[in-house]
């Protein structure tokens, strides 16, 4: 049997993960199963994990594009018995866009499979934005005139992904004189066009 699992959320343009599981559920020991899964191709497939019993390889142009081998060669002691099941791994990047993937998997195996219906199976992910708040506070509610005051502008992500050019822009009442602007994070990068902030 082969499921397909991917990350528990997955936010645009972020990394994520499908872990897919192969499992003999069969009363007797396989020697050859072929893995193809078909990853959809807005996803950007970037590494698989695999033990080295099997033989992985990934081709974009291909059909599937992912494709894995396992194979015992005959032996007993290294056949894929019954109750054992591997895991493999592919890492992801999420397109940046609010959409849902579907990849499938499929295996196959050199003898006679009872259960074929468990030999296939597809994952739906949906893609979730990152949720960003921004708040804006002062040092001073009523300041006198020509009197000097600073305010703050506050980002902050409440979304489990990370999130990526990040802009703000916040026009000043123009009978206002900006006198300096100072940020927290080197990542930030801030400046003015007339009277309005741009980071």
């Amino acid at each position: 049997s082969v499921s397909i699992e991917s990350s528990p959320i997955v936010y645009a343009d972020n990394d994520f993960e499908y872990i897919i599981t192969v499992a003999n559920e069969d009363i007797y020991p396989i020697n050859e199963i072929n893995l193809s899964v078909d990853i959809d191709d807005r996803a950007e497939f970037h590494e698989s994990n695999y033990t080295s019993d099997w033989v992985c390889n990934y081709d974009q142009t291909a059909s599937p594009d992912f494709r894995c081998y396992f194979n015992a060669e005959n032996d007993p002691d290294d056949m894929f018995q019954k109750g054992r099941s591997d895991t493999i791994v592919l890492k992801m990047h999420a397109p940046n866009e609010l959409t849902s993937l579907t990849t499938s998997a499929n295996v196959t195996t050199g003898i006679v499979d009872n259960s074929p219906d468990d030999n296939n199976d597809t994952n739906t992910t949906s893609i979730h934005p990152v949720d960003l708040e921004i708040i804006k506070g002062t040092d001073n509610e009523e300041p006198g005139r020509n009197q000097p005051y600073r305010y703050t502008l506050r980002v902050t992500n409440l979304s489990g992904g990370e999130a990526k050019d990040i802009e703000v822009e916040d026009p000043i009442d123009e009978r206002l004189n900006i006198t300096s602007i100072a940020n927290n994070d080197a990542n930030w990068s801030c400046g003015t066009t007339g009277h309005t902030i741009h980071c």
